[in-house]
């Protein structure tokens, strides 16, 4: 391949945020349609079609990275409010 031919998409990390935030963080919203969307851009990689995979690679990645977060915010979330309450018995 040529440098600079739009053959360098990493399918690798999509798929891998997605596991992560689909298993590890048990975000199935948006943690499966994640993985879904970065198995897709693995197939269009594989058939030479390097800019619909870019695209859904991309898109796989904000899926699962938005989920992570939205996680992060609930845990957080959750043990202020857990925090509040013990304090406020006391």
């Amino acid at each position: 391949m040529m440098p600079g031919s739009g053959s360098d998409v990493n399918t690798t990390l999509p798929l891998v945020l997605g596991i992560v935030s689909t298993v590890m963080c048990g975000n199935f919203l948006l943690g499966i349609p994640a993985i879904i969307f970065a198995v897709i851009a693995m197939n269009a990689k594989s058939v030479g079609n390097f800019e619909d995979a870019r695209q859904k690679a991309k898109v796989a990645t904000i899926l699962a990275a938005v989920g992570m977060g939205l996680v992060v915010l609930a845990v957080g979330a959750w043990i202020a409010i857990i925090a509040v309450a013990a304090m406020a018995s006391h």
